[in-house]
This record gives C-alpha cells, structure tokens and sequence, in this order.
C-alpha cells in the first residue's frame, strides 16, 4: 500500500518532532516547497519530561484515533493546525497531562511510503525492489487497530512494544529485504490476551 508520494533515492534521515501540550493549539509546518511525511503521531503521554505537569499517573498513555487524525491532518500537506484537546482525539488516559507528538520528515512530493503488516506468529520478508533500500519510518508490534489481523482474542487497540521499533529498525534498515518474525518471544508480550501484529511503514531509496 502506497501512503505518500515522496523523493525517491532520498534518505529522510533522522525525523523532526513536534510536541504540542494539552489544551493548546499549534501548527506544524515544513519549508516552502515541501510535504509534510508523519512517520509516527500520538496523543496521549509516553514521558514525564515533556509538558511538565503535576498530574501524571501514567506514561503508557496512546490514543488509537490520533494517529488516524494527524495524519488525515497533516500528511501531505504543507503546514497543519493542531489542537490538544480531548474532545478531538478522546481521553486515553484520564488525570493525566497529555500532549501531542509528531515524528515527521519534510519532503518533496514524488515515490511512496509503504506499509508491511504480519500478524502474530507468523514469519514474513520486508522487501524493496532491487537496487533499493528499506528506510523504516515507523514500527511496532502490538494493536492499534481492530480491523487488521482480526481475531477473537483483542482486548485493547492501545499496544505498543516499545522495543519492536529497535529490533525492527536494527534488522531491516538499510537493507534491501528483511525476515521478520512477530512473536512474544521476539518483542516480549506488551497486552497479555491480545492477538498482535507487526506494523511497519518505510520507505524505498
């Protein structure tokens, strides 16, 4: 599945980040001439020290339809409003703090991101054609969606393994085709009673 055109035999390198606290709203923009890329977005809190607060019990905290909404916001264009409220993206975590986090790259529009998904216990190949390398922009093993590796067995759309992102990026970055295995033995198990998969986008250079 092709996400976005952008430039071809280009590596996007390390992503930028845009961070915008609960109730404020703000706008992520790129250069004249280029296209936001959202490699990875959430709304929710996965640090204690960003957008400092006195209420934070949690920094486990993902809101499934944020990611959905900044990129139907956001990817593709040239700048985007963003607003860190509740009422936009639910309360993923209540009593806690939250904010807004983009993980983005600013390019021009030509190519494609691509996604790669495989669903738990089962092994698969990433790959890009030939004379072309793998640029992962986002990974995960876990559940942010029920519609994709659907199965009795789904007690959350909110996992993420924090580590799969590594492992996944160490195996397959740079390479022009990588054998990926979505196990708990792979990635350790981050929702007990959930059947999981793995999500990559990437892009090939």
């Amino acid at each position: 599945v092709c996400y976005l055109c952008i430039a071809a035999n280009t590596c996007l390198g390390r992503p930028s980040v845009f961070r915008l606290c609960e109730n404020r709203q703000g706008t992520l923009r790129c250069p004249k001439g280029k296209v936001i890329v959202v490699a990875y977005a959430n709304y929710g809190r996965t640090a204690k020290g960003v957008c400092r607060h006195n209420s934070i019990k949690t920094t486990r905290c993902y809101s499934s339809k944020s990611k959905i909404l900044i990129r139907k916001a956001c990817h593709g264009e040239n700048k985007c409003a963003l607003n860190a409220r509740n009422s936009v993206y639910g309360d993923p975590c209540y009593g806690t703090y939250k904010y807004i986090e983009v993980l983005y790259h600013c390019d021009t529009q030509v190519g494609c991101l691509y996604v790669f998904r495989l669903c738990e216990n089962r092994q698969g190949t990433l790959r890009c054609p030939k004379g072309k390398v793998i640029v992962v922009a986002y990974a995960n093993y876990g559940r942010t969606a029920k519609g994709v590796c659907r199965h009795n067995s789904i007690k959350t759309t909110r996992c993420y393994s924090s580590k799969s992102k590594i492992l996944i990026r160490k195996a397959c970055h740079g390479e022009n085709k990588c054998a990926l295995n979505a196990r708990n033995s792979v990635y350790g198990d981050p929702c007990y009673g959930t059947y999981k998969y793995i999500e990559v986008l990437y892009h090939c250079v």
